[in-house]
């Protein structure tokens, strides 16, 4: 799994390859959350690799999909993995 994944998630703009797409990821996922991600990862910036994610970026996810979920993802992000 590779944050690849999580970039084609972002640019996709069809409903059925989102579904595709989510089925990969290694957390359990509805479309109407990935939705939620994507436009959230509007907010993402590349210098989060050395400054960590923002505490609003990570309490709008543990909004979106939860604390477990939340740390699945961001550890995947992380890892490159």
């Amino acid at each position: 799994m590779s944050t690849n994944l999580l970039l084609e998630i972002y640019q996709t703009n069809s409903t059925q390859k989102l579904e595709e797409l989510r089925k990969k990821l290694p957390i359990d996922v509805s479309v109407d959350e990935i939705k939620q991600i994507k436009l959230l990862c509007k907010q993402a910036n590349p210098l989060w690799i050395f400054t960590g994610v923002p505490t609003h970026f990570q309490q709008e996810l543990l909004h979106i999909i939860g604390p477990k979920r939340s740390a699945t993802l961001l550890d995947m992000i992380f890892s490159g993995k």
